[in-house]
């Protein structure tokens, strides 16, 4: 049984996209992706418009599956996810180190915790508390910024941690006198 793949999709006139035999490079002035090609699957491209075809009447998993990634890193690229993060505490801070691509929290422990981070996030820190990561790829982008919020769990009676900046906290009540 064949699967409904939609033949021709329209590229984002900001988004450049270079194709060779088996390699496709999405770029954007912030962002860049490659993606290979499986066998199976010939695509070609006119203008703003790209032709995807299925090489076999049969399609299988691997070619069902690179036509969803491939949709989502086109939305992606013209459209790149983005994850606000807040460390609240006296003296949470966190520096991006820019050569290296590493992240350096000071989170009330006696020792820095390092991070590295993926090659396709791209991080803006403002006022050294408050972290702006920027991703093509939004499932990627989710599971880092997780990881960071497990570094420093929020405290629940006091709202102290790295959290999302747009999530709302319910503290715990403290004690009575």
């Amino acid at each position: 049984m064949g699967i409904n793949i939609k033949s021709s999709l329209s590229i984002d006139p900001s988004v450049c996209m270079y194709l060779n035999a088996n390699d496709i490079i999405i770029n954007k002035s912030s962002s860049f992706v490659y993606l290979k090609v499986p066998r199976g699957i010939e695509i070609s491209k006119k203008g703003k418009i790209l032709h995807i075809v299925p090489l076999m009447k049969r399609t299988n998993a691997s070619i069902r599956a690179f036509f969803v990634r491939f949709k989502r890193l086109l939305k992606g690229v013209a459209y790149p996810a983005c994850k606000h993060m807040h460390l609240k505490g006296v003296g949470y801070k966190v520096s991006f180190n820019q050569e290296n691509k590493i992240l350096c929290f000071k989170l009330g422990f006696s020792h820095t915790v390092d991070v590295k981070v993926p090659f396709f996030i791209n991080v803006e820190i403002k006022k050294g508390n408050k972290l702006n990561l920027t991703s093509p790829l939004y499932s990627e982008l989710l599971d880092f910024s997780s990881s960071l919020t497990r570094l420093r769990k929020k405290d629940p009676y006091k709202g102290k941690g790295v959290v999302f900046l747009n999530k709302k906290l319910i503290l715990k009540q403290g004690k009575r006198q």
